[in-house]
């Protein structure tokens, strides 16, 4: 085991209180917020570590089904949030996360920013995922700035 988890008996000891904390967090409309959480799990170097790459962890099975569950709640930026963490985590989503978070950004691909696109899109390669081809292709126009499209294929603004 590595020395700075202290071994499977510390690892889970510093993940019980977590996972209790974050499921109570989350109870009731919270599911809104798993991206926000697991983006924050993903900016703690200490505990990132513990679960890195965990995808079979009873908190990252909570959060991937309960994220799956609210995946039609998330907007832009909450798609882009959940999937960056994951992939900062080392954590390939599950295919009804996948299917869902997928279904998601067509659904709000014409609202997302440029760093939205470029956070999902890393986030896939990341994971060594390909998105969808409806999504490769509706994300494209929305990964050059507003004011900039028109010299984007297109015929000049």
């Amino acid at each position: 085991e590595n020395s700075r988890t202290g071994g499977r008996g510390n690892r889970e000891f510093v993940l019980q209180p977590l996972r209790a904390l974050t499921l109570d967090t989350l109870q009731g409309n919270g599911a809104r917020q798993v991206p926000n959480v697991l983006h924050s799990i993903s900016q703690l170097e200490s505990i990132k570590s513990i679960v890195k790459g965990r995808e079979h962890d009873e908190l990252v099975g909570e959060l991937q089904a309960r994220a799956a569950a609210a995946a039609g709640t998330f907007g832009p930026q909450g798609v882009a949030l959940l999937m960056a963490a994951l992939a900062e985590m080392g954590i390939t989503p599950n295919s009804v996360l996948l299917e869902a978070i997928q279904g998601q950004a067509m659904a709000t691909a014409g609202n997302f920013k440029p760093e939205g696109v470029t956070m999902l899109l890393r986030a896939y390669t990341k994971l060594g995922i390909t998105p969808d081809a409806a999504l490769l292709e509706a994300m494209p126009k929305q990964a050059v700035p507003e004011d900039n499209r028109g010299l984007i294929g297109g015929k000049g603004g």
